[in-house]
């Protein structure tokens, strides 16, 4: 139980000029948008997201931040809700791929398949039904975890054609991008049966390395693949193995399952954890040669750490682990037994349980439970010295801050202070200069803003102010202004394209310069200026680059060869 304080780390003021905004109540019976994962993605300068205006159901909409420029795009499935989710945008045609459900205005399987969009109605169409059924199915392919390998997407989806005597379970697919606009590919298909029958071997954890995409599958039928849940690699051609698809590493040797999880690379390395006899649930690694190793026994003999929450910071590996003697805390790693250590030992009578680790301006933000002030907001250099509460924003119980999203050189979430309900908060990285944005639903109801997502200097969030319920809704930063044009040309990367690293041709002074995959997955940091930004180790695609100066935030395309 958290203790009660007299007295408070900070005064909690509302910003002064507070830009938030309802984009559209686009829904005026009821809640807009949607609530489920993965139900928006920033794409050319809007935002394509799930809603439903009380009429079409739960369709893709597109928004450019005005009332005028928020619309329906497409009505996939003018009978039920199409539910569009899991959408990725592939580098290589610049397309959003996404899963959704379709009868009616496009003619697809009643349930759901993989579709694409270019941002425009004509544009939007199904790519393939992988489930086959002639309108008849009782379920959809279900396409989940998309990703891409060089030009082919990559998922895992249910592939049956029951006029063919055809039903694989749900399996790793592949798909090629359109060939243009408008034509959906025929050349599309399935990988490997690795669960035999209509067994699904259920991939997931798709992460690509030296070449290959690696995934976490089920095989424990027949004769050639029964080695229970382990590690698989792909190289995006269809076929049995040897011919494309092969078992990467039986970490668990036998039948029995490793559940291979949380697949990340980091320094020309393979990192995942797995169930490993002898040593429980621990990290392991996979180098180039494809030779497999325990980082560290962190929870000693057979027992598990657990470890979970992976980031990389300043060339670092951080995480949560417990090593049955501190409880859950945070960890570091430079990726020798050496370096892997207890970073910080935040509640020393229990768990700390740190969650939402998020790296914003060369610092690791998360929240944690010291014990004494409940799970508010902390802050660390990468040191034990350093690691810190930023801000007890709830002083009698515990905001548990969550939904960390970086905006023109702030850091945004959303949090409770006890008084104001869970609204809209922002950090610049000081105790004084963590503030609540704004009262959106007032007094102490909650606005629960969720989703928050930067496109076009705009950030978006979906809330619920109290009348409108949950709706689409916008902060934009009163210092942005037509000037940011101006800051934006003063900046060039060269070379762009690039093979191995980049210069910046300007005369601004950077404080940092993050870089980010078009998941708005943080995969780079630096601090400062540099003579050399070296990108060596980043996969070929597009990136972006944001960089912080003193004159405001820049946000710009890289294309990496």
């Amino acid at each position: 139980m958290k203790k009660y304080l007299l007295f408070t780390l900070l005064t909690t003021t509302i910003l002064s000029q507070a830009q938030v905004s309802l984009v559209l109540d686009i829904n005026p019976t009821g809640d807009g948008v949607a609530v489920y994962p993965n139900n928006r993605i920033s794409y050319n300068g809007s935002l394509l997201f799930a809603a439903d205006n009380g009429v079409n159901g739960m369709e893709l909409w597109i928004s450019d931040g005005t009332e005028n420029g928020t619309f329906l795009l497409r009505n996939i499935n003018n009978a039920f809700d199409s539910n569009p989710n899991g959408f990725y945008l592939m580098p290589t045609d610049g397309r959003v791929y996404f899963s959704a459900s379709g009868l009616g205005e496009i003619g697809v399987n009643p349930n759901f398949e993989l579709m694409v969009t270019d941002g425009t109605t004509s544009g939007t169409i199904i790519h393939r039904e992988f489930n086959q059924e002639n309108f008849q199915s009782v379920r959809g392919s279900d396409p989940s975890n998309i990703t891409s390998l060089n030009d082919k997407l990559i998922f895992s989806a249910r592939f049956r054609w029951l006029s063919a005597n055809i039903d694989w379970g749900t399996e790793y697919c592949f798909a090629s991008t359109l060939s243009n606009g408008t034509t959906p590919s025929t050349s599309d298909g399935f990988g490997v049966n690795l669960n035999a029958g209509a067994s699904s071997s259920l991939p997931s954890n798709f992460v690509e390395f030296n070449g290959d995409m690696y995934f976490s599958a089920t095989s424990s039928s027949g004769a050639n693949f029964n080695v229970g849940r382990e590690l698989w690699r792909t190289n995006g051609v269809p076929g049995t193995s040897g011919s494309g698809t092969a078992l990467g590493v039986d970490a668990n040797p036998g039948p029995d399952s490793s559940n291979p999880e949380n697949l990340f690379v980091y320094n020309n390395r393979l990192y995942f954890t797995a169930n490993v006899p002898g040593f429980g649930n621990e990290i392991f690694r996979i180098t180039s040669n494809g030779n497999l190793t325990n980082l560290k026994n962190i929870s000693s003999g057979a027992a598990s750490s657990d470890a979970s929450n992976f980031t990389i910071m300043n060339g670092t590996i951080f995480f949560t682990a417990n090593d049955g003697i501190n409880g859950r805390e945070i960890w570091s790693s430079t990726g020798f037994p050496s370096t892997t250590n207890l970073l910080s030992n935040i509640n020393p009578t229990g768990n700390s349980n740190p969650n939402e680790l998020f790296v914003f301006n060369g610092k690791l933000y998360f929240s944690a439970d010291n014990g004494t002030n409940g799970v508010e907001l902390w802050v660390s250099d990468g040191t034990n010295a350093g690691t810190q509460m930023l801000a007890d924003i709830n002083p009698t119980g515990e905001s548990t801050p969550q939904g960390f999203t970086e905006y023109n050189g702030k850091l945004y979430f959303n949090a409770d202070d006890g008084v104001n309900g869970r609204e809209l908060w922002v950090t610049d990285g000081t105790t004084v200069g963590t503030q609540l944005v704004e009262d959106i639903w007032t007094g102490v109801a909650s606005s629960d803003p969720l989703d928050l997502i930067v496109v076009n200097n705009i950030l978006f969030f979906s809330a619920n102010n109290g009348s409108t319920g949950y709706e689409l809704f916008k902060y934009e930063d009163p210092t942005l202004s037509v000037n940011n044009q101006e800051l934006y040309n003063t900046v060039t990367f060269s070379p762009n394209p690039t093979i191995s690293s980049f210069t910046l041709n300007t005369n601004q002074t950077i404080s940092y310069l993050n870089i980010f995959n078009l998941r708005g997955q943080l995969v780079k940091s630096f601090i400062g200026s540099q003579n050399d930004y070296n990108i060596e180790d980043l996969n070929s695609g597009i990136y972006l680059v944001t960089l912080q100066t003193k004159n405001g935030s820049i946000t710009k395309k890289l294309i990496k060869e």
